[in-house]
């Protein structure tokens, strides 16, 4: 029992963007986001390629926007009592 009492662990939730990539796309993992939009500043036109589409995996294609500084991503709406975790793929 004292594992447990002794646990390290984060006890909050954080708000959190992290990136991935395979092949030509890219993959941007929003947790924990409070906001009704995310701004991504890597994705901006100053930083990368063009984007095609921003899609929701295991949803639609989502409302976007790639600005000189940041893609504007409109993010979902959040369902209560869950920690929410979306992952966008960028072409």
């Amino acid at each position: 029992m004292s594992d447990a009492l002794d646990d390290v662990t984060a006890k909050g939730i954080f708000p959190e963007i992290s990136f991935t990539a395979k092949g030509d796309n890219e993959y941007v993992f929003a947790n924990s986001i409070e906001t009704a939009e995310l701004q991504v500043k890597d994705l901006g036109t100053e930083n990368f390629k063009k984007i095609k589409q921003v899609t929701l995996l295991g949803g639609d294609r989502v409302k976007w926007k790639q600005e000189a500084g940041f893609l504007n991503i409109k993010m979902p709406k959040k369902k209560p009592g869950h920690i929410n975790i979306y992952v966008f793929r960028v072409d």
